[in-house]
C-alpha cells in the first residue's frame, strides 16, 4: 500500500456497501479503525475513509476516525 492517504477507486464498492448498511440502520455509529507503523498516516486514512462516507450520505456525527497500533490485536479479534 502506498504511504499516502488517498483511497483506492476499487474501495468504492465497499464504501458503498458500508453507507448502504448505515442508511438501513440509522441510529448505528461506527469507529473507523486503521493499523499501521505510522500514526499520524494511519489517523489520515481512517480520516479519509470517514470522508468518503461523508459524501455519499454518512452523517459525520455517526462516524469516527481512529489509528490503533501497527498489527491487530488478538485479544480483541480485531483484522484487517
Amino acid at each position: 500500500m502506498p504511504r499516502e492517504a488517498r483511497l483506492q477507486p476499487s474501495a468504492q464498492s465497499r464504501l458503498q456497501a458500508i453507507a448502504d448498511v448505515l442508511a438501513t440502520h440509522p441510529r448505528a455509529r461506527a469507529i473507523v479503525a486503521v493499523h499501521g507503523d505510522a500514526k499520524k498516516l494511519s489517523k489520515q486514512r481512517a480520516e479519509a475513509v470517514v470522508l468518503a462516507l461523508t459524501r455519499l450520505g454518512v452523517d459525520a456525527s455517526r462516524l469516527r476516525a481512529r489509528a490503533l497500533a501497527s498489527k491487530p490485536s488478538a485479544v480483541t479479534g480485531s483484522s484487517v
